[in-house]
């Protein structure tokens, strides 16, 4: 394990980390105190804020006060970096304690100018936690953006670990803001860049945050799938607190689908070891549920378990009085609004609907306070259905009729279906049979729309099975295997015939110097063929990594779009969309395409991309009159991760408008396309030394290579100098 966070870890801390903090609190003050001896303040900063570290993740009793004292000793030119290091570690556990007011105002002293004291690895740490306060606060467009924005940055720090960290942070803000499947992407391709990194912790939480989106989405068999192996990772490392996260999810998925003691199995041990690591909060949500979990069971569940049947209640109100303890002590709102809505649906099943009314509203009242607007239209929605239960259709329809603009508002798409589908038997049951039909359309329209988004999702992921964090790390690895593969496998073919052929030229000696000159020919020939044929493998599988991006930032724009709730717009987006994947599939078949069909697939990316940054930037592509578009093959998407450098680094991260234009030309044998844009530019030492901006240039960089060696003419891109932005040539032999 290289370490926690990116910081170098002493080698007796990796069986100790997750595990004992006394362990690791006394191998690292030693570790500090010998690094302040020696006069090394780099490395005693780094200790200090492994410490810091493993404080926050422990919630250890003295970490506030250890934190606040982290400047201390420090020398003057050092203080101001000391002192933004422990407000930053504060406000990680304001977060941690879900103060989300008290830790924005310590991110905000951490950002405050001038930011190049930060230095850039605390820079992008703080600019990570912004995202994840944004997206507690079910800010998912504000997240979308900030992420967006602060991803350049992270691609030129380098660190998978970091990259990790942003993704994480933006699934969390997709579950926490309705949007389970768009969440479920993002954590899976957080999860290929913590396997890169290699901190089995990090793994499991990316793992847990897949299973917390496929519960969402229904999908408990696989959510169980997930969680068991978010469990073995954190047991790799001895983290026993995150374990209790996997085992109480665990507990869910089996309710209803396994018996009534494998659940019970993963809640009681998650109670022992919540409770004795100090972790009230979740040891109270395990126990609300527990108490959901006991009245559930009929009497045969309760006698194989070994409950009393007719105890059901007693002890289902017992354990959400227990909650309701750690929820007053903690002064933890949400937790007591939680308290309060189970201690309703416990009273509805035991039918005392009106004290079960009186406690939803009092959650509703609680959850609005606390700004969880998705629990608060549940809520109402729960209000609405206990009215319905009791056959009072007016008073549920007024419920219905403020949940569904606050589901629609927060594209609570679950909740939109359940709000319409009971308005529309509230109506029926009224004999207002017109507006009962309208409802019913409007569940069906809504039900057909999700289901036909859903699709397109699933046929775009067998294009692409992950997010652009797997474009950056996971696929170059898995690429190069595949690449090295099938270039060996063509190599020993080679070899094979040239061995043969060694052995026929020695019978050709007897055929004199014809033979001999007919075999020198006939092994040129074929170690030509077989070259080439290696070359046409790379090209091969260079071009199915590239698609996949493509279809994704398609699919991005176009989800991204549909979460602003204009309908009309929506429907026509996925119509060019479809258009756009159709042009994909059928280009990326074949080695080379009329030069305007490629175009078209770009012009409506770029179409797409335009109107999901709301009309931040304009396009212009010009193409010399002189080329004939119709006649003219080019391979197909080599233009593709220029053109979305442009957009992802020019345009977003940049103040005003910005334009993005695309030349095309010919010179001498070849295609000439500059791409150029007036965005935010890239550090002049970053391009010489990696020659773009993204791995896809890379990647496309080896597939121009393999171009010029089949056509034997020059390939590549090169970036030019211009005033403003960043300018690049890719030049492709026709």
């Amino acid at each position: 394990m290289p370490g926690v966070n990116g910081l170098l870890m002493p080698l007796e801390l990796e069986r100790w980390y997750y595990a004992d903090l006394d362990r690791t609190q006394k191998i690292l003050e030693a570790q500090i105190r010998a690094a302040e001896a020696d006069g090394d303040r780099t490395s005693a900063l780094a200790n200090r804020c492994l410490l810091a570290e493993a404080l926050v993740f422990h919630h250890a009793p003295g970490a506030k006060a250890w934190i606040a004292n982290m400047a201390e000793g420090a020398s003057p030119e050092q203080r101001s970096l000391y002192t933004a290091w422990s407000q930053y570690y504060t406000g990680r556990l304001y977060e941690a304690d879900r103060k989300w007011d008290l830790a924005d105002s310590m991110l905000g002293l951490v950002l405050a100018p001038p930011e190049e004291r930060l230095g850039p690895d605390l820079y992008l740490r703080a600019k990570i936690m912004q995202v994840r306060l944004v997206g507690n606060r079910s800010k998912l467009t504000q997240a979308d953006s900030l992420a967006m924005a602060l991803r350049p940055l992270v691609d030129a720090n380098g660190s998978p670990r970091r990259l990790a960290e942003l993704l994480q942070a933006q699934g969390s803000a997709h579950l926490v803001g309705g949007d389970p499947e768009s969440a479920e992407q993002i954590y899976t391709a957080a999860l290929e860049a913590a396997m890169i990194d290699g901190d089995p912790d990090v793994e499991g939480l990316c793992l847990l945050g897949v299973a917390n989106a496929q519960i969402d989405q229904g999908r408990a068999e696989q959510c169980a799938t997930t969680t068991v192996k978010a469990e073995e990772a954190f047991a790799r490392v001895g983290d026993l607190r995150n374990r209790v996260s996997c085992l109480k999810l665990m507990g869910f998925c089996y309710w209803d689908v396994l018996g009534p003691q494998e659940v019970l199995d993963r809640w009681l041990p998650a109670i022992q070891i919540a409770d004795s690591l100090n972790m009230p909060r979740a040891s109270a949500i395990i126990r609300l549920q527990l108490a959901k979990f006991r009245v559930s069971l009929d009497s045969a569940g309760s006698l194989e378990v070994g409950f009393r049947y007719a105890d059901r209640f007693s002890s289902a109100y017992r354990l959400i009085n227990e909650a309701e303890k750690v929820a007053l002590e903690e002064d933890d709102p949400e937790l007591l609004a939680l308290v309060v809505n189970t201690r309703a649906a416990v009273l509805n099943w035991e039918g005392r609907f009106d004290e079960a009314i009186n406690e939803m509203h009092k959650a509703l009242l609680k959850f609005q306070a606390a700004g969880n607007a998705q629990f608060a239209v549940t809520s109402m929605i729960g209000i609405a259905s206990n009215e319905i239960s009791r056959q009072r259709w007016r008073a549920a329809i007024d419920w219905l009729e403020k949940a569904l603009p606050q589901a629609e508002k927060g594209n609570y798409n679950k909740l939109r279906l359940l709000s319409l589908n009971r308005l529309s038997f509230a109506h029926e049951k009224l004999g207002r049979y017109a507006e009962a039909l309208d409802y019913k359309d409007r569940w069906y329209n809504l039900k057909d729309s999700l289901e036909g988004l859903q699709v397109t999702e699933k046929i775009a992921q067998t294009e692409l099975r992950h997010t652009f964090a797997k474009q950056q790390f996971a696929d170059s690895l898995m690429h190069a295997q595949v690449l090295a593969q099938e270039r060996e496998a063509a190599q020993t073919s080679v070899q094979r015939l040239r061995l043969r052929s060694f052995g026929l030229a020695g019978g050709g000696l007897l055929l004199a110097v014809g033979g001999t000159a007919a075999y020198v020919l006939d092994r040129k020939r074929r170690r030509e063929r077989y070259a080439k044929q290696a070359a046409q493998l790379e090209t091969k599988a260079l071009r199915s990594q590239m698609n996949p991006h493509f279809i994704f930032n398609a699919l991005n724009s176009i989800s991204a779009f549909i979460r602003q709730q204009e309908p009309e717009k929506a429907h026509d987006f996925v119509a060019r969309f479809g258009r756009l994947m159709r042009l994909v599939l059928e280009n990326s078949r074949k080695a080379e395409v009329p030069l305007v069909r490629d175009l078209e697939a770009l012009g409506i990316y770029l179409e797409l991309e335009q109107a999901r940054s709301g009309d931040m930037f304009d396009f212009l592509i010009t193409i010399d009159p002189a080329i004939d578009q119709e006649e003219l093959l080019v391979p197909p998407l080599v233009l593709q991760p220029f053109v979305e450098n442009a957009v992802w680094h020019g345009m977003f991260g940049k103040e005003g408008r910005g334009k993005v234009e695309i030349d095309i030309r010919m010179r001498g044998g070849g295609l000439v396309t500059t791409i150029s844009d007036d965005g935010i530019g890239m550090p002049k030492d970053r391009a010489a030394s990696t020659g773009g901006r993204s791995l896809g240039t890379v990647i496309t960089k080896e597939r121009l290579d393999q171009l010029a060696e089949q056509k034997g003419r020059p390939a590549g891109f090169r970036y030019l100098e211009c005033p403003k932005g960043t300018c690049v040539e890719v030049e492709v032999p026709i």
